[in-house]
């Protein structure tokens, strides 16, 4: 599966960028951009189409009507990218995004960003959106994670962080509130309803946000950012940015070892085999975790089954999550007998080089929604 359709400042995933930033180019002159789309499609290369298609969806509704039939009954694989992060996928599932508008929300920012002379304008410490970390080409601060990281390492951290949720900006209110609970659960715990009742009063229009971390940018709603700031998505990745990058700022011994011991603990505890749910390759060498290893052959084998059901037996919770994941494959409905209660306490899940904050039962509710389905059939039919 060489070929790969990124979008959204994929930065060197193959060709696909210098397709993705023909077309911000082109979208400034309607009547060219059109006859270069529907050349595209002549292409011998899927990709070249898909960008073609992509394009045609985005200038002329009637035309990508005509042509989107044919990409829809194409199984053929191929990467999809968005941003810094990709997946397996087939022409289908790419020509169902763009048809969709899936991809619209990236190239709508892209093209706020982007010069007529085919430049970004880059991310810099201006730039208005919540970011954790340092960010664009320039690896920058913004202005305002500067000062969250600056509250966050004061003695009054608490204080800093209650005055940032009372902010009317929501992205200083969305720090305050990532910062009440990486100083006070308590705390955090009496803010989380009141934030996310007046986040449901937004209206519509003024309830999204651009978020950044390293090149990649995307266009988020509010209350996706409320979820992932609970289930502390973005916990590990400021404590990680404490700890590579510290502040200018003179620490007490206190806070030193209080910030350091935290990171070394949930970086540690990341990757420890039995604590951790990874489908498909890891980190930046692509390394598969050894339960999911596991699984890839067990599914391999004729009484997958029943080793399956078995293993719904073990200890770990990782362990039983695979097993439901095993199950779903074949097809198979777990054992009644054998119902298992996962529980709600922070684990963590690996997808590519990103490490998240979850919980079992949500993992288990993707598995049964099928989001892992076909990251595993294809590490089935390809991988050995």
């Amino acid at each position: 599966m060489s070929e790969a359709f990124g979008i959204a400042r994929t930065l060197g995933i193959d060709a696909s960028e210098h397709y993705y930033l023909e077309i911000l180019y082109l979208l400034n002159y309607p009547t060219k951009a059109t006859s270069v789309f529907q050349s595209w499609l002549q292409s011998p290369f899927l990709r070249t189409q898909l960008f073609g298609l992509f394009g045609l969806h985005t200038l002329d509704p009637v035309d990508f009507r005509r042509v989107a039939p044919r990409y829809v009954r194409n199984l053929t694989p191929i990467w999809d990218y968005q941003g810094c992060v990709g997946w397996p996928a087939t022409v289908s599932d790419v020509a169902w995004n763009i048809g969709t508008g899936s991809y619209r929300p990236g190239l709508e920012w892209d093209r706020e960003s982007f010069h007529k002379d085919g430049h970004f304008i880059p991310l810099t410490k201006d730039t208005a959106c919540f970011s954790i970390g340092k960010i664009g080409t320039e690896q920058v601060y913004t202005r305002r994670y500067k000062a969250f990281r600056a509250a966050l390492l004061s003695d009054d951290a608490l204080e800093n962080c209650t005055a940032l949720l009372a902010s009317t900006d929501w992205i200083d209110r969305l720090y305050g509130l990532l910062g009440l609970r990486l100083t006070d659960r308590a705390a955090f715990a009496r803010a989380l309803p009141r934030v996310q009742k007046q986040c449901n009063q937004v209206p519509h229009k003024e309830s999204f946000l651009h978020v950044a971390r390293g090149y990649a940018v995307a266009w988020m709603p509010l209350l996706a950012l409320l979820v992932q700031i609970e289930y502390a998505t973005w916990d590990y990745f400021v404590l990680q940015d404490l700890a590579r990058h510290p502040m200018s700022v003179e620490l007490t011994q206190d806070q030193r070892v209080f910030w350091i011991q935290w990171f070394i603990r949930l970086y540690s505890h990341a990757f420890r085999a039995g604590e951790c749910f990874t489908v498909g390759g890891t980190g930046y060498g692509g390394i598969r975790h050894p339960g999911y290893q596991k699984l890839l052959a067990t599914l391999r084998q004729r009484d997958a089954a029943r080793s399956l059901q078995k293993q719904l037996l073990e200890k770990t919770e990782v362990e039983r999550l695979y097993a439901l994941l095993g199950l779903r494959q074949i097809a198979v409905a777990p054992n009644p007998q054998l119902a298992i209660a996962l529980s709600y306490e922070v684990c963590f899940e690996l997808r590519g080089c990103l490490i998240e904050f979850t919980t079992p039962s949500r993992v288990r509710e993707c598995i049964e929604a099928g989001l892992y389905d076909k990251q595993v059939q294809y590490d089935l039919h390809h991988l050995r």
